[in-house]
């Protein structure tokens, strides 16, 4: 029988932006991310998921 597993590892990091409103704060995160100002590595691992279909 097959099966299909997925693995899901789940990384996080909270960082500080300087924003006028929460719009604003999420939108300098994203062009951060998206910029490659803010990349998530191994230091930033929280837990890995595995589910079973």
């Amino acid at each position: 029988m097959k099966y299909n597993v997925t693995i899901k590892e789940v990384l996080v990091r909270t960082v500080q932006v300087e924003a006028g409103s929460v719009e604003e704060a999420e939108s300098a995160a994203r062009k951060m991310y998206h910029n490659c100002d803010i990349v998530l590595s191994a230091d930033d691992y929280v837990t890995t998921e595995i589910v079973v279909e």
